[in-house]
């Protein structure tokens, strides 16, 4: 059985179907015996004896409601993979401009050393700029891997006391000679 709302759609639509001897595919929701409704699609035709003749019309009703839910998981899944997708860009986008704060420090403070009248105090202050830096981009590199070991189930976490006001002052002091800009305290 229909359910109301289809009922007058369902048939025009049959009449039409009788006129023109076949009903196209058609999706409706149906009302089983228990009450229940469920998807289905309609199809049918007119069968004629040897002379031409109609002898009888068949329907078949065939229940989608599986399809349906397919489909809509199919949906479902395809936004949660684009979602996704536009989650990894923007964290690569992210991590890129990330690696690239140490980096520019390392190959900065590299080339200074390079300078013939440079003082030795100077030398050990590039050297320790170029160690936090190379250290800043080793954990870089350790929390990308630790993010993909996450992704794929395989991250042990091993909890270790950290000292917050040393990573503080690594933090300070691998930002406080790249900043070109009076403006900006720290």
């Amino acid at each position: 059985m229909f359910i109301p709302q289809h009922l007058p759609f369902a048939t025009e639509n049959f009449k039409k179907a009788f006129n023109n001897e076949m009903i196209e595919k058609e999706e409706f929701t149906l009302i089983r015996e228990d009450g229940s409704n469920f998807n289905a699609e309609i199809s049918g035709g007119l069968i004629k004896d040897s002379n031409g003749k109609s002898t009888a019309y068949v329907i078949i009703i065939t229940d989608i409601t599986e399809r349906i839910h397919f489909i809509e998981n199919l949906k479902q899944a395809k936004s949660e993979a684009e979602e996704s997708d536009r989650l990894k860009t923007a964290f690569l986008a992210n991590m890129s401009h990330e690696i690239r704060t140490p980096m520019n420090s390392i190959i900065g403070f590299s080339n200074l050393l390079n300078e013939s009248d440079l003082k030795e105090n100077k030398k050990e202050e590039y050297l320790r700029h170029i160690m936090q830096s190379s250290n800043l981009l080793l954990n870089l590199i350790d929390d990308i891997i630790d993010i993909s070991k996450i992704e794929a189930g395989q991250i042990n976490i091993n909890p270790v006391e950290c000292n917050v006001n040393k990573s503080v002052k690594d933090v300070f002091f691998s930002f406080k000679d790249t900043l070109k800009n009076d403006n900006i305290e720290l």
